[in-house]
């Protein structure tokens, strides 16, 4: 980030190198916990005779637990009928302590919260926009010019703008002085639940008929027999198959287990949210599933996530044209800023993967562009933590202000 002393030229910028596209944590599907994708010296620089002038950011919330008693509930009552009747293998019998540890953390912090590792990530993440964005938030304290947190305010987003905050206030003190408190705004950052077209969009069987297709694949049944067989005894396997089980959970009460893939798909979903609470309770759930299946549950998970969060069907925008929403808050603030009208420094916003995956999907950002016919599916991820950020600059040139630009 450079300001040239008055006289100096001004170059046109490069374009931006066209980005690698990259996924994290692929066996971990939506669920993989955040890590930066690149180390922050190799950033792209601000262009020469520019300035930083805004931040627009928006985030998904942190790494979590489980969000609401069903999949260790349902495979905790399973395993108890098993126990009993002499139908689990040696793993098996060392599943039940383990579901038993992840049940009782859930039981003390709750269902759906922030783990340690999901606040120590959006701290991270502030820090390292501080250190990236020095000059615009040395600028904002000089001035007095408001920085600006909104979350969906659903709690885990709320405990991630607090942890992001922390993150900002530790990176430079001085900050505090220009953070606003937190405000929520479910329309804007939790539309997924508010838009009627996308509710309909939801309960419609064209959706209901994709999510069946999916989970008939034979790969599918394969695996999830493979992750059920290495847990229980063939007879008692048997039992399930036979349609013996009609489990429902003990939490909202709408999740059942009745086969043998369900059983299998719980087990990936305990999977997928282990490494994002090790630091709340070391629980290792690698032994009950293979790379081989997880690779295949995660595509499963990532052709439901296509469906009901990302380009999905051809033809058909009701999955991601509700993200206009955030798109235009954002560009409100860089349009007041082109006119020298009064603007923050910088918002930050705390969402979820409802609001993130359609986002990408409607920006058109590399991974996201295919729509599918129905029946097929294409793997779309997004990280816990995973988020956009536009930065405006300012080019300044002879003393004078001309057009910025925005790197994303």
């Amino acid at each position: 980030m450079f300001r040239p002393t008055p006289g100096a030229e001004c170059r046109t910028p490069s374009p931006a190198p066209e980005p690698t596209l990259r996924t994290t944590g692929n066996l971990y599907g939506t669920k993989a916990v955040y890590e930066p994708f690149q180390d922050p010296s190799t950033y792209q620089q601000a262009p020469e005779g520019y300035q930083p002038v805004l931040i627009e950011h928006v985030g998904r919330h942190g790494s979590r637990l489980l969000s609401s008693k069903k999949y260790d509930d349902l495979l905790w009552q399973l395993w108890q009928i098993a126990h009993e009747d002499g139908g689990l293998t040696e793993l098996g019998e060392q599943f039940g302590p383990d579901l038993q540890k992840t049940i009782a953390l859930h039981d003390e912090i709750g269902y759906g919260s922030l783990s340690a590792r999901g606040a120590e990530e959006h701290q991270g993440i502030a820090r390292r926009a501080v250190e990236r964005m020095g000059p615009l938030f040395d600028k904002a304290v000089a001035d007095g010019t408001p920085i600006s947190i909104v979350s969906s305010g659903v709690d885990r987003a709320v405990d991630s703008a607090d942890n992001f905050v922390i993150g900002l206030e530790k990176a430079d003190p001085d900050l505090a002085s220009v953070i606003q408190p937190q405000a929520n705004d479910r329309d804007l950052l939790y539309f997924h639940d508010t838009d009627p077209d996308y509710l309909a969009y939801e309960d419609s069987d064209q959706l209901g008929d994709a999510e069946d297709a999916l989970e008939e694949v034979p790969e599918i049944a394969a695996a999830a027999r493979d992750v059920v067989s290495r847990l229980f005894t063939p007879e008692f396997v048997k039992r399930i198959d036979d349609g013996e089980f009609d489990l429902v959970d003990h939490g909202k009460g709408k999740k059942h287990l009745e086969s043998v893939v369900d059983a299998g798909s719980y087990v990936y979903e305990l999977y997928v949210i282990a490494p994002g609470m090790e630091q709340d309770a070391a629980v290792d759930m690698t032994p009950y599933m293979s790379e081989e299946d997880a690779a295949t549950f995660a595509l499963l998970s990532d052709g439901g996530d296509f469906y009901k969060k990302g380009p999905a069907f051809a033809g058909s925008d009701v999955t991601y044209r509700m993200a206009h929403v955030l798109v235009d808050a954002f560009l409100t603030s860089v349009e007041a800023v082109a006119a020298g009208k009064e603007a923050p420094a910088a918002e930050f916003r705390f969402a979820h993967a409802e609001e993130i995956v359609p986002l990408a999907a409607l920006l058109e950002l590399p991974g996201s562009t295919k729509q599918q016919p129905e029946g097929s599916c294409s793997p779309t991820r997004t990280t816990r933590g995973a988020g956009r950020r536009w930065r405006r600059w300012r080019r300044m040139c002879s003393g004078t202000s001309s057009a910025g630009r925005m790197a994303m």
